[in-house]
């Protein structure tokens, strides 16, 4: 029995692997082709512009940063649990909570959020993808008063991997990095 788990194990991370995040197939260089979702992916990862923190942004801004990086692209979507995995996969980091880098009175852990394109609206009770695609397939997250927008996490030194973060537009929060898509 042993056997055909490990079989079916190494078949399902041979499926994976064969689309790494550094493959760009028919995607912009710089993006990454995941085949199973039949879209390009990019990650604005960690930067620090003055050399001491990381540069941050709030939602409005991240969205803004992923069309001017490609017309199509936007703030992720994601429309099942497959694609959910792969964005996470993405965004994994190890042992940001010894980061010296997070901007001034914050915690590492709480900017290295990445921005998604999810947002909720209270008023109507309804979720929604920046780039317009239906909500089809929603995480288990928060919903707060107003528009809440989402942010992504995955370090275990951070309190764990597949964290969905929640932000009220009141809190004008900023996050160091952000997930761009361009569905194809």
């Amino acid at each position: 029995m042993d056997y055909f788990k490990s079989l079916l194990l190494f078949s399902l991370v041979g499926f994976l692997s064969a689309d790494c995040p550094t493959a760009s197939g028919p995607c912009p260089e710089n993006w990454s082709y995941q085949s199973v979702s039949n879209a390009c992916y990019f990650l604005k990862n960690f930067t620090a512009s003055n050399g001491k923190t990381w540069d941050v942004v709030d939602v409005n801004e991240a969205e803004l940063r992923c069309r001017q990086l490609n017309p199509k692209g936007r703030l992720v979507s994601i429309h099942d649990a497959l694609e959910n995995q792969i964005v996470f996969d993405f965004l994994k980091t190890t042992n940001l909570m010894a980061s010296t880098m997070a901007p001034a009175g914050s915690n590492p852990c709480s900017s290295a959020y990445s921005w998604c394109g999810l947002s909720y609206t209270k008023a109507t009770d309804s979720f929604a993808w920046t780039d317009g695609s239906k909500a089809d397939w929603i995480p288990p997250v928060y919903k707060l008063s107003g528009i809440t927008y989402y942010g992504m996490s995955s370090d275990e030194s951070c309190g764990g991997t597949k964290i969905w973060g929640s932000y009220s537009t009141e809190a004008a929060q900023l996050l160091a990095r952000y997930i761009c898509k361009i569905a194809l």
